[in-house]
C-alpha cells in the first residue's frame, strides 16, 4: 500500500514536503560556494584558484559519497542514511563558522558536500510511496528542487555574506539543516523494501573518488605548476589509471556499488551523458557570470549580492522549463527532450559570449540556461526511472548524481582554468563561453542523430514484421 492509504492524505502531503526539503535544502547548503568565492579570498587571503575549491571540494565529496549512499538507499537503511548525511552537513556548517583559517574552513565545506548524496534517496522514496502521474510529477519536482535550492542559496548567501560575513552565512546554514533533520525524523518515509544490509564496494568507490580528485586537481593546478611539470603529469596519469581500473572493475561485475553495465544500457546512456555535460555547463556558466559581474577591471564591478541574484532567474526558469519539458515530452516524445535542452543551453553560451558587458543581457542568458536545465537536469530522473527496477532506482540515480557532481566539479574548476589560459579578460570569457556553447551544439546533434537512427530501426523492424506475418495477406495466404 502507498503512503496515503497507510497514513492518510494529510500525512501523505507531509511526506512530500519532507522529500522536497531533503532534495532542495541539502543542495542549497552544498552550493553556497559559488557566490562566496570573492568573500573567501578576502577573508582568508588566498588566491582565486584556491578559493574556488570552496565550491569544487564539496562537489568532489558528493561524487564519492553518492555511490555509498545510493547503495544504502536501496534497502531498509535509507532513512538512517539520510539522517546521517544531514548530521555530517551540520557538523560541516559549524566547522565553517568557527574556522580561524582556510584549511579547517575548506574541511567544513567538504563535509557539506554529503548533502548532494541525499537527493537520489528522496527520489527513490518517492517512487516507493507514490505511483502514476502523482509519482511522475513528484519526481520532476524533486529533480527541480536540487536546482531551485541552489537558486535560492546563491542570492541568499550573497546578501548574508554582504551584511553578516562568511560566519553569519554558515550560522544560518547550520540552523536550516538542524530544522531539516527534525523534519526528516518526523516525516521522511520508512522503506518497506525487504533488502537487508547493502553490499558496498569500498575499493571501487575509493578508485573512482581518487581518480576524479587527482584528475581535477591536476587540471586546475596546471596553470601554476606547468602542464609539463612532474606534479601535473603525475596527478593526471594516476587519476586516469585509477578511473580505468574502476571502470574495468565495474564492467566485469566485481563492483556492487557502481554498475557501469547498467549505466550504459539503452535508454540510460543518453541521460547519464547529458547529466555530466549539463552540470558542467551550469557550473561553468555560473562561475563565468559571477566573475564578469564582480570583476572591477574588465567586468561590471558590481557587488557580491548582485552577483548572487544572477542564479535566481535560472532557478525560476528551471522550474518553468521542467513543466514545459513534461508537456513537450508527451507531445513529441520524451526522447526529444534532451536534444531540445542541449540547444537551449547552447543559446545561453553563445549569448554570454556576445553580450557579457551588459547586466540585463547576462540576466537573460541565465534565464535561458534555466530553461535548458528544466529540459535536461530536471527531466533526467523521469527518463531513467522507467528503465530500472525499483531496487535499482537509488543506486542508478546516485550514479547519475555522481556524474552531475563530477561535471559540476569540472565545470567550476576547468572553466576558470580555461578562462585564465585564454588571457583572463573579457575576450577570454567570450572564447570560453563560445567553446561551451559549441560543445552543447555537438551534443544535441549527436542525441538527435541517435534518435533518428533509433526511429529508422523501429520502422524497419515493423516493416519486416509485416512481411513475415502470414496473416497480413489474408487468411490462408502465405506471402
Amino acid at each position: 500500500m502507498r503512503a496515503e492509504a497507510e497514513t492518510g492524505g494529510g500525512a501523505g502531503f507531509a511526506v512530500k514536503v519532507a522529500l522536497v526539503l531533503v532534495a532542495g535544502s541539502t543542495a542549497m547548503v552544498a552550493s553556497l560556494g559559488a557566490p562566496l568565492v570573492p568573500a573567501v579570498v578576502r577573508q582568508f587571503d588566498v588566491s582565486y584558484a584556491d578559493a574556488q575549491w570552496n565550491l569544487t571540494g564539496p562537489l568532489l565529496v558528493g561524487a564519492v559519497a553518492m555511490p555509498i549512499f545510493g547503495a544504502l538507499g536501496a534497502g531498509r537503511t535509507r532513512r538512517r542514511a539520510v539522517m546521517c548525511g544531514l548530521a555530517l552537513i551540520i557538523v560541516g556548517s559549524i566547522l565553517t563558522t568557527v574556522s580561524p583559517s582556510f584549511g579547517p574552513f575548506l574541511a567544513g565545506r567538504c563535509l557539506q558536500g554529503f548533502g548532494l548524496a541525499l537527493a537520489p534517496l528522496a527520489i527513490a522514496a518517492a517512487r516507493d510511496r507514490f505511483e502514476g502521474l502523482e509519482q511522475e510529477s513528484l519526481i520532476s519536482i524533486l529533480a527541480v528542487a536540487t536546482v531551485a535550492g541552489a537558486g535560492v542559496a546563491h542570492p541568499a548567501a550573497s546578501l548574508m555574506a554582504a551584511h553578516w560575513g562568511l560566519r553569519g552565512t554558515f550560522i544560518v546554514a547550520s540552523a536550516v539543516n538542524g530544522l531539516l533533520l527534525l523534519i526528516t525524523l518526523l516525516w521522511f518515509p520508512r522503506t518497506h523494501n525487504r533488502r537487508g544490509r547493502p553490499a558496498l564496494d569500498l575499493l571501487g568507490v575509493t578508485l573512482m573518488g581518487f581518480g576524479v580528485a587527482a584528475s581535477l586537481i591536476g587540471f586546475t593546478s596546471a596553470p601554476r605548476w606547468g602542464w609539463a611539470s612532474w606534479p601535473t603529469a603525475g596527478l593526471l596519469v594516476t587519476g586516469t589509471v585509477a578511473l580505468a581500473w574502476w571502470a574495468r572493475r565495474s564492467l566485469s561485475g566485481r563492483s556492487t556499488t557502481v554498475n557501469l553495465r547498467l549505466a550504459l544500457r539503452r535508454g540510460l546512456l543518453g541521460p547519464n551523458a547529458v547529466a555530466f555535460l549539463a552540470a558542467f555547463g551550469v557550473f561553468a556558466m555560473v562561475s563565468l557570470a559571477t566573475l564578469v559581474v564582480q570583476d572591477p577591471d574588465w567586468g561590471l564591478g558590481r557587488s557580491i549580492a548582485l552577483a548572487g541574484f544572477l542564479q535566481l532567474p535560472y532557478s525560476i526558469t528551471s522550474v518553468l522549463g521542467s513543466r514545459i519539458a513534461l508537456a513537450a515530452g508527451r507531445r513529441v516524445g520524451t526522447h526529444w527532450v534532451l536534444p531540445i535542452g542541449c540547444g537551449v543551453f547552447a543559446l545561453q553560451g553563445f549569448g554570454l559570449a556576445i553580450w557579457h558587458d551588459n547586466l540585463a543581457a547576462i540576466t537573460i542568458c541565465m534565464a535561458i540556461g534555466g530553461l535548458g536545465g528544466g529540459f535536461t537536469l530536471a527531466c533526467i530522473p523521469i527518463l531513467i526511472v522507467p528503465h530500472v527496477a525499483p531496487e535499482e532506482t537509488a543506486p542508478m540515480l546516485a550514479f547519475n548524481q555522481v556524474l552531475r557532481c563530477v561535471g559540476s566539479s569540472a565545470g567550476s574548476a576547468l572553466a576558470i582554468t580555461l578562462f585564465v589560459l585564454l588571457g583572463g579578460d573579457g575576450d577570454a570569457l567570450a572564447a570560453t563561453a563560445t567553446i561551451i556553447g559549441a560543445v552543447w551544439v555537438a551534443t544535441g546533434l549527436l542525441l538527435a542523430g541517435g534518435n533518428s537512427r533509433l526511429k529508422s530501426r523501429r520502422q524497419r523492424k515493423r516493416t519486416e514484421d509485416v512481411k513475415l506475418s502470414p496473416w497480413v495477406a489474408g487468411p490462408g495466404v502465405v506471402p
